[in-house]
C-alpha cells in the first residue's frame, strides 16, 4: 500500500502574530506523529506516525521530500504505536524500532531495517528483538545501540540496552536493574568518550557498597556505574520513579532532561526532594539550570542554542510555554502553547521541526508536523540562571571522631535518615565488620571501635534505596 499527496502551505490573514511562529508540514491530514529523522543521504524527513488519508488510517512511517508525503512502511492495523519509537540509518539502511508486531507482509517484531525495496528483520530469527519495545537508537564505535524496555534480542537477555554490529546482538550488561518494572532506556549520548543511558531506571551497580543508579548511568567500556555521587534521586511527589527522557552534549557539557528529584533540595517543612526538569553535568558535578517544573520531552541543539520541549507549568519569568531556549545562561520563552502532547523535536535541513500528537498551536489549527518559522523571535527571556556553583552534595551524615580510636558517634542533617535506616561497615577487602539494620532516628548513634585493628574502614547507610559511603580511619 503505497500513498502521496501534495502539501500545499499556506497562512490565512487572520492567523495570529504566534501562529506565524509555525508552519504546517503535511496538511491536517495527521492524527500524531513521533519519531523522526533527517536522512541527509536522501535529503528526506523521516516520521513515525498515524496519517489520515481520505477513507485510510494508516499506522507506518513515512517519508518527506520538502513537497510529498509517501508511505515507506505500513504496520498492521492490530499493532500498539510507540509515540517513543526512533528511527536513524545504520550501514545503509533506514532503521525502525517501536512497538509493532508487522510492517507490510514481514514480521519483524519491535525492529525492522530498510534496505532501499523493502524491510527485513534484525537477528538470528525471523522476529528480531522478542520482547519489549525500542525508545532510542545510537550509533557508538561502529555499532548500533539500541535502548528500550527490550529483555530478549533472539534468545539473548539484553535487559533494557544491546548493540547490533549488522549481524548480531551483543548485551551491554545484564541483571542490573533492581526493579523489573525501572528498566525502560529512553535515551542514550556519548560524552568524553564513555556511553550514558537515561530513562526510567533503577539500577544495583556491582561492589561492597551495592551503590544505587537511578534515571542515568555511564559504560565504561566493561560495566554501568553510576553517574556522580549516586546519580539522580529516586522520587519524588511530582515525578514518581525518575525519569530522564532527553540526552544532549551543549556547549561541552552534557544535559540530561526529563523528571527527576534534585537532591538535596527538600521542599519546605517535608522528606520530599524538589522535582526538576533539567540538569546539566559536566564530567564531575551535576549544575543546576534554575528548570524546576516538569518535564522536558525532547532537546536539541539549533542555531548555537538548547531547544527543549515538553510538559511545563507556567513560569514565573518567561510565561506558558510548550518550546524553551537556553543560550547557555537563560531561559527564553517561544510563546508556544501546544493543546496536545510534543513527542520529538529536531532538525531538516537547518530548519527546526516538532512532531506530535496536538491539534492546535496558540489556539490555531496544527497537527501532528510543524516547522519553525520564527527566526530569532521570542516571547520573553529570563534572568541570567547562575549555573557556576555545583550541586551541593546530599546531605548525608557526619562522623565524628575521624580519626577515632575509642569510639565514633554518628550525626545527620538529612531528614530521611528519620526512617529506618541500614548501616554497614566495610574493611578494604570488602569484608563486614560492623552490622545494623532498621536504626530510626538514630542521630548521635555511637559505635564502639575499640576492639577494631588500625586501619581504613568504609560506613555505608542505605535508606529508601539510596546509599551514603564514608571513608573512616580507625587508629
Amino acid at each position: 500500500m503505497k500513498h502521496s499527496i501534495i502539501i500545499i502551505l499556506f497562512l490565512s490573514a487572520s492567523t495570529t502574530a504566534k501562529a506565524q511562529l509555525w508552519e504546517q508540514v503535511g496538511g491536517p491530514e495527521w492524527w500524531g506523529a513521533g519519531a523522526m529523522y533527517s536522512d541527509t543521504l536522501t535529503n528526506s524527513l523521516y516520521i513515525g506516525g498515524i496519517f489520515l488519508w481520505p477513507g485510510d488510517t494508516v499506522r507506518g512511517i513515512f517519508r518527506y521530500d520538502g513537497n510529498e508525503w509517501e508511505t515507506v512502511a505500513a504496520f498492521d492495523k492490530y499493532s500498539s504505536f510507540d509515540w517513543r519509537g526512533a528511527l536513524t540509518r545504520y550501514q545503509g539502511k533506514i532503521i525502525y524500532g517501536g512497538y509493532f508486531r508487522l510492517f507490510d507482509d514481514v514480521f519483524p517484531t519491535n525492529i525492522a531495517a530498510w534496505n532501499g525495496t523493502g524491510w527485513e528483520p534484525m537477528g538470528a530469527t525471523s522476529e528480531g528483538l522478542l520482547w519489549g519495545p525500542v525508545h532510542a537508537f545510537y550509533d557508538w564505535q561502529g555499532s548500533l545501540v539500541v535502548g528500550g524496555q527490550v529483555i530478549y534480542v533472539d534468545s539473548v537477555r539484553v535487559d533494557g540496552i544491546a548493540r547490533w554490529d549488522g549481524s548480531e546482538w551483543d548485551p551491554l550488561g545484564t541483571d542490573m536493574f533492581l526493579d523489573a518494572f525501572n528498566r525502560e532506556v529512553t535515551a542514550i549520548e556519548e560524552y568524553h568518550g564513555e556511553l550514558y543511558m537515561g530513562g526510567r531506571i533503577t539500577m544495583s551497580v556491582p561492589g561492597p557498597f551495592s551503590p544505587h543508579s537511578y534515571g542515568l548511568a555511564k559504560w565504561d567500556g566493561e560495566k554501568w556505574k553510576p553517574v556522580g555521587y549516586g546519580g539522580l534521586g529516586p522520587w519524588s511527589p511530582i515525578c514518581g520513579i525518575s525519569s530522564v527522557n532527553a540526552l544532549a552534549t551543549f556547549q561541552g557539557e552534557l544535559y540530561i532532561g526529563g523528571c527527576f528529584p534534585l537532591l538535596p533540595v527538600y521542599e519546605p517543612g517535608t522528606n520530599f526532594p524538589i522535582a526538576t526538569a533539567l540538569v546539566k553535568w559536566n564530567g564531575t558535578e551535576y549544575r543546576a539550570l534554575g528548570a524546576e517544573e516538569p518535564y522536558v520531552i525532547d532537546m536539541v541543539v539549533f542555531n548555537e542554542e538548547l531547544y527543549v520541549v515538553g510538559e511545563f507549568d507556567s513560569h514565573s519569568e518567561v510565561g506558558e510555554t510548550n518550546v524553551f531556549k537556553w543560550d547557555g545562561s537563560r531561559w527564553c520563552s517561544l510563546g508556544s502553547i501546544f493543546n496536545g502532547p510534543i513527542h520529538h523535536i529536531g532538525i531538516h535541513n537547518g530548519e527546526l521541526y516538532v512532531s506530535g500528537g496536538f491539534t492546535h498551536i496558540n489556539g490555531e489549527p496544527f497537527r501532528g508536523v510543524v516547522k519553525w518559522v520564527g527566526g530569532d523571535y521570542t516571547a520573553a527571556c529570563g534572568t541570567p540562571v547562575a549555573t557556576d556553583e555545583p550541586l551541593p552534595k546530599r546531605d548525608g551524615f557526619v562522623i565524628s571522631p575521624n580519626p577515632a580510636g575509642e569510639k565514633i558517634s554518628l550525626s545527620f542533617s538529612n531528614p530521611i535518615f528519620q526512617k529506618n535506616t541500614n548501616l554497614k561497615v566495610f574493611d578494604t577487602l570488602g569484608h563486614i565488620v560492623f552490622k545494623k539494620n532498621n536504626l530510626k532516628n538514630i542521630d548521635g548513634y555511637i559505635i564502639e571501635v575499640s576492639s577494631w585493628p588500625p586501619g581504613v574502614y568504609f560506613m555505608n547507610m542505605e535508606v529508601d534505596g539510596q546509599a551514603w559511603t564514608k571513608k573512616i580511619i580507625i587508629q
